[in-house]
Order: structure tokens, then sequence, then C-alpha cells
């Protein structure tokens, strides 16, 4: 029998506004010869009342997330072991999608200005955040490998971009694509959901050449 945590996100009230009312809990997953049962719910943003949303987990087991306060969103962590919260971001915008960047302990989150100006950022633990794609509206992103960006882009359509952390430079491999973005396990992919179709898709990337099936 083995027991791992899974995700659910869960609607404690549905107000009219832009940011509902949402707790994120975490179950026990036990897995039984070939069945899985959920077990345990824990609300670990229970301290908190407002928007909690978008979790991560990093290498290490912590979950990150964005949750409300002063009437805006901020990144914070929680741990496994005892559910204590700390605040990762205080900034005068709002903070979306934290994402861990591979084999850093640094994690990127898109930054809505109160301007309406929209960058990825990357915040080192114990540095200054700087942008990583300067003048790209990017509203939903994961990282391929330590400087490979894959992201969906805003605009009319989306568009699906691989870009170069490092060099800054962007390539378009696809257009009008869901929100999804995913590292496949055990191979250099990346999956993301196509609209192009009268039926959605789910497809396939490859970073390096651009491929897609």
């Amino acid at each position: 029998m083995k027991k791992s945590l899974i995700l659910l996100f869960v609607f404690v009230s549905c107000v009219i506004q832009a940011q509902p009312n949402t707790e994120i809990y975490v179950f026990d997953l036990i897995k039984a010869d070939s069945n899985y049962t959920i077990h345990n719910p824990i609300n670990v943003t229970h301290q908190n009342p407002g928007y909690d949303n978008q979790p991560y987990f990093t290498d290490k087991g912590d979950l990150l997330f964005v949750s409300t306060r002063q009437g805006q969103t901020d990144v914070a962590r929680v741990g496994m072991e005892d559910f204590k919260w700390t605040w990762l971001t205080a900034t005068p915008g709002s903070e979306y999608s934290p994402t861990q960047l591979p084999g850093s302990t640094a994690f990127s989150a898109i930054n809505l200005e109160k301007d309406g100006t929209q960058l990825l950022w990357k915040y080192p633990p114990n540095g200054k955040p700087e942008v990583i794609i300067p003048d790209l509206i990017i509203g939903y992103h994961c990282w391929f490998d330590s400087k490979t960006l894959v992201s969906f882009v805003l605009g009319d359509p989306s568009t699906l971009q691989v870009c170069d952390s490092i060099t800054k430079a962007c390539k378009t491999y696809g257009k009008n694509i869901g929100r999804s973005l995913h590292k496949i396990p055990g191979q250099p992919k990346v999956s993301f959901i196509s609209k192009e179709k009268e039926h959605w898709e789910i497809l396939s990337l490859d970073p390096a050449s651009g491929k897609t099936e």
C-alpha cells in the first residue's frame, strides 16, 4: 500500500467577482493493488479567506500557491509536514501561476501590475526579482528545462511560444491554444490543448524542433 499527496480544488463560495473564494485541499492517495482511493482531506489554506488557487509542488514537496492579501494576490508556500504558511512575495501588483525553475530554488510567476502591465518574473530566494521575457504578455507557462520556457501568450488568437530565457529569443509553434501546459514525464516534450479544430485535441510539442503531434 502506497501513499502520496493529491490536490483538489474546492469552491467554497461562488461570489460574482473576478476571483471567487476558493480553498486548496490535499488528500492521502492510497493505492491497493490496481485501485486508488483518497482519504484524509486537509484544507491547507484555511488560515486566509478569499482566493487561494494555482498550486504547484516543488521538488522538496512544498506547495507554492497564490492567496489574496490586501486586495491583491501574493505567492505563498505551505509545507506538507506541518502545513505552516510562508509569504514569498509582497508586491503592489498581483502574482499568479508560481512555478519552480528547474534545478533552482527560485520560482517564476506572472505579475499583473496595477496599470495593467503583465509580465513573467523570476523570484530568487535571496535576490531581486527580474523580468524573464520583456514585453511578452504571458498568461500561463511551463519550464521545459532550466532555460527553455513554453508559454501561452495572450493575443487574438492566443499563441504557443517557446522562448530562450537567456537570449530572450522566442518562436511561435501554434495558435488558439488552451491554458494547460505540462512537461510530459519520460519524454522530451510538452503537452498542450489545441483549439484549432471543432473538437479540441491534446497535442505534444518538441520544444527543440517545434514538431507537434
